[in-house]
Protein backbone atom coordinates (compact mmCIF):
# COMPACT_ATOMS: atom_id res chain seq x y z
CA UNK A 1 0.00 0.00 0.00
CA UNK A 2 1.36 3.03 -0.60
CA UNK A 3 0.86 6.25 1.38
CA UNK A 4 1.17 7.19 4.78
CA UNK A 5 -0.72 4.80 7.73
CA UNK A 6 -3.63 5.79 9.45
CA UNK A 7 -3.71 2.79 11.94
CA UNK A 8 -4.09 5.17 14.73
CA UNK A 9 -6.95 7.39 13.41
CA UNK A 10 -8.82 3.78 12.85
CA UNK A 11 -7.85 2.78 16.34
CA UNK A 12 -8.66 5.88 17.83
CA UNK A 13 -12.51 6.03 15.73
CA UNK A 14 -13.42 2.80 16.34
CA UNK A 15 -12.12 2.91 20.46
CA UNK A 16 -14.15 6.40 20.80
CA UNK A 17 -17.13 4.38 19.35
CA UNK A 18 -17.06 1.31 21.62
CA UNK A 19 -15.85 3.34 24.98
CA UNK A 20 -19.38 6.19 24.52
CA UNK A 21 -21.63 2.86 23.60
CA UNK A 22 -20.50 1.18 26.47
CA UNK A 23 -21.35 4.05 28.71
CA UNK A 24 -24.75 4.58 27.27
CA UNK A 25 -25.26 1.18 28.14
CA UNK A 26 -23.91 1.31 31.16
CA UNK A 27 -25.71 4.04 31.68
CA UNK A 28 -29.24 2.85 30.73
CA UNK A 29 -28.64 -0.28 32.96
CA UNK A 30 -27.36 1.96 35.95
CA UNK A 31 -30.88 4.33 35.63
CA UNK A 32 -32.78 0.96 35.40
CA UNK A 33 -31.59 -0.33 38.74
CA UNK A 34 -32.71 2.92 40.51
CA UNK A 35 -28.76 4.24 40.29
CA UNK A 36 -30.47 7.41 38.00
CA UNK A 37 -27.72 10.20 39.18
CA UNK A 38 -24.70 7.56 38.61
CA UNK A 39 -26.81 6.28 35.16
CA UNK A 40 -26.66 10.17 34.00
CA UNK A 41 -23.21 10.60 34.83
CA UNK A 42 -22.23 7.83 33.04
CA UNK A 43 -24.05 8.45 30.14
CA UNK A 44 -23.09 11.92 29.82
CA UNK A 45 -19.16 10.72 30.05
CA UNK A 46 -20.60 8.49 26.91
CA UNK A 47 -21.51 11.83 24.89
CA UNK A 48 -18.35 13.40 25.82
CA UNK A 49 -16.36 10.44 24.56
CA UNK A 50 -18.22 10.34 21.18
CA UNK A 51 -18.43 14.11 20.64
CA UNK A 52 -14.39 14.07 21.29
CA UNK A 53 -13.64 11.14 19.09
CA UNK A 54 -13.83 13.08 15.78
CA UNK A 55 -11.58 15.55 17.11
CA UNK A 56 -9.07 13.09 18.51
CA UNK A 57 -8.72 11.35 15.26
CA UNK A 58 -7.94 14.25 13.17
CA UNK A 59 -5.40 15.25 15.87
CA UNK A 60 -4.04 11.76 14.83
CA UNK A 61 -4.86 11.98 11.58
CA UNK A 62 -2.24 15.44 11.24
CA UNK A 63 0.49 13.13 13.29
CA UNK A 64 0.12 10.55 10.84
CA UNK A 65 -0.26 12.07 7.26
CA UNK A 66 2.97 14.80 8.28
CA UNK A 67 5.69 13.48 6.56
CA UNK A 68 3.61 11.22 3.23
CA UNK A 69 0.70 13.47 2.71
CA UNK A 70 1.70 16.91 4.41
CA UNK A 71 -1.59 18.03 2.33
CA UNK A 72 -3.56 16.06 3.67
CA UNK A 73 -2.04 16.89 7.19
CA UNK A 74 -2.82 20.53 7.02
CA UNK A 75 -6.25 19.88 5.83
CA UNK A 76 -6.86 17.93 8.80
CA UNK A 77 -5.58 20.37 11.21
CA UNK A 78 -7.87 23.21 8.78
CA UNK A 79 -10.85 20.87 9.91
CA UNK A 80 -9.75 20.44 13.40
CA UNK A 81 -9.84 24.20 13.68
CA UNK A 82 -12.94 24.51 11.96
CA UNK A 83 -14.58 22.69 14.49
CA UNK A 84 -12.92 24.52 17.08
CA UNK A 85 -14.21 27.93 15.73
CA UNK A 86 -17.63 26.13 15.76
CA UNK A 87 -17.51 24.78 19.30
CA UNK A 88 -16.86 28.81 20.57
CA UNK A 89 -19.54 30.19 18.09
CA UNK A 90 -21.57 27.49 19.86
CA UNK A 91 -20.56 28.46 23.43
CA UNK A 92 -20.76 32.02 23.07
CA UNK A 93 -24.16 31.68 21.60
CA UNK A 94 -25.34 29.64 24.46
CA UNK A 95 -24.43 32.04 27.12
CA UNK A 96 -26.00 35.22 25.50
Amino acid sequence: MNGASSRWTSRLLLGGTLVSAICFAAGFVLGLIGLVPVGVFVSNLGVLTILATPAVALVSTALELRKGQPQASLLAVGVLAVLAVAVGVALFAHGS
